[in-house]
């Protein structure tokens, strides 16, 4: 298929067993971090990655590649969030385009 047609997925997030219950639980303080360090980022960030997408497209590159933008500049945002007791919860991230 010609480049940047066809139907990606991207996935950002943390495979920790417990990253999800950290994420969802606003009733426990941390040291550092917060709760909701993936779903903050992306709900403010909304506007920016689109404006990636738009101008990694008019770059004339792939929309893999524009997805791809986005989801690193998802990604850094939230591990900037992410809480780090012993590193285990903000190096289980990933970023997965298929």
């Amino acid at each position: 298929t010609p480049k940047g047609t066809g139907r990606y997925r991207i996935n950002v997030g943390y495979s920790a067993p417990y990253a999800m219950a950290v994420h969802e639980d606003l009733t426990v303080p941390h040291k550092n971090g917060k709760a909701k360090f993936l779903e903050g980022p992306a709900r403010r960030l909304a506007p920016e990655m689109d404006r990636v997408i738009f101008e990694t497209l008019k770059k004339k590159k792939g929309l893999k590649q524009a997805l791809e933008a986005a989801g690193n500049v998802l990604l850094a945002a939230s591990l900037k969030e992410v809480p780090v007791d012993t590193g285990r919860l903000r190096d289980s991230h990933y970023l997965e385009i298929g």
